[in-house]
């Protein structure tokens, strides 16, 4: 999404550089730390997946967030963007809404 670049701080992982950390995206809606639910200004809802990799040298700290649609009548989830990110401000501007625990989404008990 464009917002998402603009905001994005200059010394941030390169647009250009999500492919190589794609393979997060999955990880992180399985094992998301926070889980936001939050509807759009055109009363869609949104359900962002925010995950915390602090082990990945190759950046230090980073999260990863997948932002999707939630279709309220299958209760499913629709990939709208997903971003790695070492700014842990950007993050913040995804920590809105309702703060689900990521048991209640997750059908599957991880534990």
């Amino acid at each position: 999404e464009e917002s998402v670049v603009k905001v994005r701080a200059e010394k941030d992982i390169a647009e250009a550089d999500f492919p190589e950390f794609a393979r997060l995206r999955e990880q992180s809606v399985e094992g998301a730390d926070e889980i936001w639910r939050a509807p759009d200004s055109m009363g869609n809802m949104l359900v962002t997946f925010i995950k915390e990799f602090s082990d990945d040298s190759e950046v230090g700290d980073m999260w990863y967030a997948v932002v999707t649609l939630e279709d309220q009548a299958t209760s499913s989830h629709a990939l709208l963007f997903s971003f790695p990110t070492t700014d842990n401000g950007l993050v913040d501007r995804y920590r809105h809404g309702e703060n689900l625990q990521a048991e209640e989404v997750v059908q599957e008990s991880s534990h």
